[in-house]
C-alpha cells in the first residue's frame, strides 16, 4: 500500500494473477519457493524512464526506513 501511495505500481504476484493473493508461481516454478511468499513485482511501461525506477527504489527504501524508525536521506 505504501508503494501504491508513492505512485509505484507493485504487486505480490505475476501480472497474469492480478487481484489474487498468492505467492509467485513463477518463482515457485524456478525453485525459489523460499522467496515466493515475500517477493514483489514492479511494472513499467513504454514511457517508464530510469528516474522512475530510481524513484521506486527511493520509495522502497523510505518505507523500509520508516518501519525501522529511521528516515531515508533522500526524504530529508
Amino acid at each position: 500500500m505504501g508503494l501504491d501511495l508513492a505512485g509505484v505500481r507493485a504487486s505480490a504476484g505475476a501480472a497474469c494473477s492480478s487481484g489474487k493473493v498468492r505467492p509467485s508461481r513463477v518463482l515457485e516454478a524456478m525453485g525459489l519457493t523460499d522467496l515466493a511468499p515475500c517477493a514483489i513485482r514492479l511494472s513499467g511501461g513504454w514511457s517508464t524512464r530510469p528516474e522512475d525506477w530510481r524513484a521506486a527504489a527511493d520509495a522502497w527504501i523510505e518505507l523500509k526506513s520508516r518501519r525501522a524508525g529511521r528516515q531515508h536521506p533522500a526524504a530529508a
